[in-house]
């Protein structure tokens, strides 16, 4: 469950990534809506490029509890490998 304190960083987490799949889907609409005038030429690229990384933006929220994960992860093989004993070295004959 989502406490009250995150709810607006998901609400525009939720409304970047629809603007961002927007620009994907329909660049020239989106461009009516935000600026007045429907994007032409080498604009509906960028536009699109632009709804790549706002989609990005909006799920990047979602993967914060898996950077914990890897970080506690990380804290427990470092230690493991720290306290592991040594092997010790061959000799080559």
């Amino acid at each position: 469950m989502i406490g009250t304190r995150n709810r607006p960083l998901m609400v525009a987490a939720v409304a970047e990534a629809a603007t961002g799949l927007a620009l994907l889907l329909v660049p020239s609409l989106v461009g009516q809506w935000l600026l007045g005038e429907a994007l032409v030429g080498v604009a509906m690229p960028v536009a699109r490029v632009a709804g790549i990384a706002l989609i990005g933006l909006g799920i990047g929220v979602l993967l914060w509890p898996a950077v914990a994960v890897y970080a506690v992860l990380s804290v427990l093989l470092g230690h493991a490998w720290l306290v592991s004993p040594q092997q010790p070295k061959r000799s080559g004959i």
